[in-house]
Order: C-alpha cells, then sequence, then structure tokens
C-alpha cells in the first residue's frame, strides 16, 4: 500500500469518526504536493487554493526536531483515538522529513485560526498533512 493510501485511508476513517464539540468538528485531510524542497510554489499553491493562506503570502518551512512528539500533540489536541494518533506517528516517525509550515503575511497577523499544517517527506514524495476545524 503506497503512503498516500494509508494517509487516505486515515483521513477517511478520521472524516466517519471525527470529534465534534459544540458543532466544532476536528478534522485532517492529506494532499500529495509535486514539489522539491527548493521550489516551495506547488505547495504554496494548495495552500491557497485550501484558503490557509494568502496568495501574497511566503511560505517557510522548519524541520521539526521531534517529529513523534509534535503529531501526537496535535493528534491529542484534535481529540483523535489512539488507533488513528498511532498509525499517524507511525507514519512520521519512518519518514525522511516532517516540516512545521509557516507563513508571513496574513499569517503572521492572525495565525492558523482553523488549521495547523505539517509536510511529511519520504524520499521525494511530498504530502501536505492538515488538520482543520470547521463548524
Amino acid at each position: 500500500m503506497s503512503l498516500f493510501t494509508e494517509l487516505k485511508n486515515i483521513q477517511k476513517e478520521i472524516d466517519s469518526t471525527c470529534f465534534t464539540d459544540d458543532q466544532v468538528s476536528f478534522c485532517f485531510c492529506c494532499d500529495m504536493v509535486s514539489m522539491d524542497l527548493s521550489d516551495l510554489n506547488p505547495l504554496k499553491e494548495i495552500l491557497v487554493k485550501n484558503k490557509v493562506i494568502a496568495s501574497d503570502d511566503v511560505v517557510t518551512l522548519t524541520k521539526v526536531d521531534a517529529p513523534t512528539e509534535d503529531v501526537e500533540s496535535i493528534c491529542e489536541e484534535w481529540h483523535f483515538k489512539e488507533k488513528i494518533t498511532s498509525e499517524l506517528s507511525h507514519i512520521v516517525e519512518n519518514a525522511d522529513g516532517y516540516y512545521r509550515i509557516w507563513a508571513d503575511g496574513t499569517y503572521a497577523s492572525y495565525g492558523y485560526l482553523w488549521s495547523t499544517c505539517r509536510l511529511l517527506q519520504k524520499g521525494n514524495e511530498f504530502y501536505l498533512l492538515e488538520f482543520y476545524i470547521c463548524d
């Protein structure tokens, strides 16, 4: 099974069991991003399309020092079941890179009010992991 298929299966499972608190749902989606670390434009295009950032924001990446702890913390905040947390932790643990996404402009002014994004690298494939809240 490909990593993207694995991530999409996790997405489907979260969709069917997502935690809802006072009509606010804690969700997850993933996108495969055709890019390399020297050109972040494809990543930016997806973030703009998903309305995470504005088109004039500049995107940068920061490598996460403790990737497993980071994803487990997000999963806890998003109220994911232990099985999902375990699956995502395993994927992140075996990744070649795991990055926090930063954008200036709109992001610097307002922050990700409804979305937390990470970029996962496995070989020369990249996956946008978006943990988001909707009402």
